[in-house]
């Protein structure tokens, strides 16, 4: 489903840029490895435990179009997905008697709406230099967020219990470097790093509780542009 609406909204933040653009347009696609720059260290109070994840790398996809205002400033519109699966968590506290935790598993992914400027350092060579970044709005989503627990007996069955399943809505920004390469009159190749973030997210966990959390991620991602 998350796939249809990147799309979608990725065709309707274009549309603009295709009907002014000239022979500045562009769009852009591309994909790239997400590094999450925070954990989630937190209580989760109906279950009386402190948390806090290990997660592993994920993956980024993004898409857009853009328009060249200037010879080196360019505006553009950009639909991004993120997604990083939660390796494991640790119990930092535990009040619940007779228990134990085996461990835990979640996915933690963001579906943002950016604005970005970047700044292109052109020179004679087919490499172009550039920087900057954006804002605007990013859906935070922490999901099948659980931990696997057993009572202190022998051979103990285990039993998955949902922690958090919820997403939010923040502000968020993002600052970046690359540097783009010339394939032909129409296709550029980038190779560019991305940090990103956003406000704290706020998610309701099982009881009913809010659980606020850190959300920054930094990617390499590689693209290909197509100028019209």
């Amino acid at each position: 489903m998350k796939a249809v609406v990147l799309l979608s909204l990725a065709g309707l933040l274009s549309v603009p840029f295709a009907a002014n653009a000239a022979d500045n347009g562009y769009f852009f696609a591309g994909a790239g490895i997400d590094l999450p720059g925070e954990e989630i260290d937190a209580p989760v109070h109906f279950t009386d435990l402190g948390v806090r994840t290990d997660t592993k790398a994920g993956f980024l996809l993004n898409c857009g179009g853009g328009y060249r205002i200037s010879e080196n400033l360019r505006l553009e519109a950009q639909v991004a997905y993120r997604s990083s699966k939660i390796h494991d968590i640790e119990v930092t506290y535990m009040n619940v008697v007779g228990m134990g935790v085996d461990g835990g598993s979640g996915d933690i992914t963001s579906l943002s709406l950016m604005v970005n400027t970047w700044y292109d350092f052109y020179n004679r060579e087919r490499w172009s230099p550039y920087f900057g970044g954006g804002v605007g709005m990013a859906q935070a989503s922490l999901e099948d967020f659980s931990i696997e627990i057993h009572p202190n007996v022998p051979d103990p069955p285990i039993t998955q219990r949902l922690l958090v399943d919820d997403e939010d809505w923040k502000f968020a920004y993002q600052a970046g470097v690359g540097v783009g390469y010339v394939l032909s009159k129409s296709f550029n190749v980038d190779l560019g790093y991305r940090y990103f973030a956003s406000l704290e997210p706020t998610f309701t966990d099982a009881g009913g509780n809010e659980l606020k959390a850190d959300y920054a991620h930094h990617s390499v991602q590689l693209g290909m542009t197509y100028k019209f």
